[in-house]
C-alpha cells in the first residue's frame, strides 16, 4: 500500500467551495492546529496509520501530558 494522508485515519476530508480539502491535526507531531494535507502535500508522516484505534493518538497523548503534568 502506498501511504499518504488520503488513506490515514487522522486525515479529515471536507468539501469547501466545491473542492475536496484534507486536514490533519496530528501531522508529524502536530499541536492540534489543522494542516492542509491534500495532494501534492499528502506524504505520509510519522503519525500515519490505517488502524482506527490510532485515530488522534498523537493529539490525545499531548492532551494527556498537558492535563496531567503541565499544571
Amino acid at each position: 500500500m502506498n501511504k499518504s494522508c488520503g488513506n490515514c485515519v487522522n486525515c479529515d476530508k471536507t468539501t469547501f467551495e466545491g473542492k475536496e480539502k484534507w486536514y490533519c491535526e496530528n501531522w508529524d507531531r502536530g499541536v492540534g492546529m489543522p494542516f492542509g494535507v491534500e495532494p501534492p502535500h499528502d506524504e505520509a508522516c510519522s503519525n500515519w496509520s490505517d488502524d482506527p484505534k490510532d485515530r488522534d493518538k498523537a493529539l490525545n497523548e499531548m492532551h494527556e501530558f498537558t492535563d496531567n503534568f503541565w499544571f
